[in-house]
């Protein structure tokens, strides 16, 4: 069940502009304080960080495509 709640949670912190409080009671969380303690708890960095996290790396190109990129480049 713990899995099933963080996946949730992840992919809202992701997809959504929910903030972490109405996260926190869209998952039935007692506070959102609990909510960020068992967070972390099980992903290893806090909610925030999480959002802020995936949200920079959105603005960047993924692994596979830097490496295309510089493979593309040394042929020049």
């Amino acid at each position: 069940i713990s899995s099933m709640v963080i996946m949730d949670a992840k992919s809202q912190l992701k997809s959504s502009q929910l903030s972490i409080q109405n996260i926190s009671d869209s998952l039935n969380f007692a506070n959102v304080s609990f909510f960020g303690k068992y967070f972390k708890r099980y992903v290893g960095m806090s909610p925030l960080e999480t959002e802020i996290t995936d949200k920079n790396l959105a603005n960047y190109p993924s692994k596979k495509t830097h490496l295309r990129l510089k493979e593309n480049a040394e042929e020049f």
